[in-house]
């Protein structure tokens, strides 16, 4: 018979093995843990790793099981912010305004100095110039949101542009819901503004596109996905 163990090599044999454990443990990078321990390890498909305690139907849940839900109201904003972009150069006409005319002026530039006779460089010149006016636009328009902390600026700006979304709605009703019309130059449509009905109207859509532009809720969404697309300084206080 085998001599029974000392006191002394039992905690010698203890303490290799509780070394050998902490080994294996920074081998796998993470602690073996139980189910309310997770998130469960940095290489989740490692099938050496199994003492997950077992599910509720049967078997064992491995950690790459579960996932986050969809978010469907996030990405059903995002789909109907993809159009709204459409009115970006409304809401913001001085920064619309400035950056068309610093594309027209250089490509008016480029074309004095420019020996530009073919049609492609003339096409390169012209996007080049276009690329120019949008990035000065959306600096511009950074730069609206910070001038608009002030009434001095948020004021003329709304009355701005609920004067432009009434001008839109005059051109349509113009020249698609009365096309027949004859025509007027500059603006079509002049004769239906002697029509009390269509001022009427005409003025009912200034109070719509007052009522929606000033809902706390709906300027909250755009900015959000205004920041979030830089085109606006993010973080940000509000009013717009």
């Amino acid at each position: 018979m085998s001599e029974p163990e000392s006191w002394d090599e039992w905690n010698q044999r203890r303490r290799i093995e509780q070394e050998q454990w902490q080994r294996e443990q920074e081998r796998f990078n993470q602690p073996i843990h139980p189910k309310s321990d997770w998130p469960p390890p940095s290489n989740p498909y490692d099938y050496r790793i199994t003492f997950d305690p077992p599910s509720d139907e049967g078997g064992y849940e491995r950690p790459w099981a579960t996932r986050e839900p969809v978010d469907l109201a996030g990405c059903v904003s995002g789909l109907v912010f993809i159009p709204a972009l459409a009115a970006w150069p409304v809401l913001y006409p001085v920064p619309t305004l400035l950056g068309f005319a610093v594309a027209a002026f250089s490509y008016g530039i480029a074309e004095t100095r420019l020996p530009l006779v073919q049609s492609g460089p003339k096409l390169a010149i012209g996007l080049l110039c276009c690329l120019v006016g949008l990035i000065v636009a959306i600096a511009a328009g950074r730069w609206d949101h910070r001038l608009a902390r002030s009434w001095a600026w948020r004021g003329p700006r709304h009355v701005l542009r609920v004067a432009l979304f009434t001008f839109l709605a005059h051109l349509f009703a113009a020249t698609e819901l009365w096309p027949a019309r004859p025509a007027s130059d500059p603006v079509p449509g002049l004769e239906l503004l002697a029509n009390p009905l269509y001022l009427a109207g005409l003025a009912g859509v200034v109070v719509v596109v007052h009522l929606i532009l000033t809902r706390e809720k709906l300027k909250k969404w755009w900015h959000e996905r205004l920041e979030t697309v830089k085109l606006r300084p993010s973080p940000y206080p509000e009013p717009p």
